[in-house]
């Protein structure tokens, strides 16, 4: 079984950029399926993914922040609130995001894991999570290097 899924991407910005794109709420409902995210972005604060479902907000995923190292890394772990399994620590992936600065691109690395140890991992691995992760870097991608 796989413990980590891994993508990464080239993006003509500035790390600040996309930064700003991975943690502003107005930018976030622009790549991740509608869902604005919600924290302070302190370490230990809980993160929620929100979007709407028949003008009703809904959480889709929630977890807790793990690191945040301003335009480097951002860490965090993440559980569907809908999910049957237990809701326990040991449950959440972790999602990891690094920038790193490439001439005048930044290169974006995205690792999410370890479904060695949570629960029901064969049917979250079943999602596909890579190519998911690859959409959504491409919408970032777009996002940071139109500038809007």
């Amino acid at each position: 079984m796989t413990d980590f899924v891994r993508a990464s991407i080239r993006i003509a910005a500035s790390p600040e950029w996309v930064w700003h794109i991975l943690t502003a709420p107005e930018m976030t409902e622009r790549y991740m399926y509608g869902c604005r995210v919600a924290t302070n972005w302190q370490p230990g604060a809980q993160i929620d993914w929100n979007g709407l479902a028949d003008g009703q907000t809904v959480t889709y995923v929630t977890g807790q922040v793990l690191t945040y190292e301003p335009h480097t890394m951002l860490s965090y772990s993440a559980i569907d609130p809908n999910a049957t399994y237990p809701h326990t620590p040991e449950n959440h992936l972790v999602i990891t995001m690094t920038l790193a600065q490439d001439g005048d691109d930044v290169l974006l690395s995205v690792s999410q894991g370890d479904y060695t140890k949570v629960a029901d991992a064969e049917n979250r691995l079943g999602h596909n999570p890579e190519e998911g992760w690859m959409q959504l870097l491409a919408a970032i991608k777009n996002l940071a290097e139109q500038r809007c």
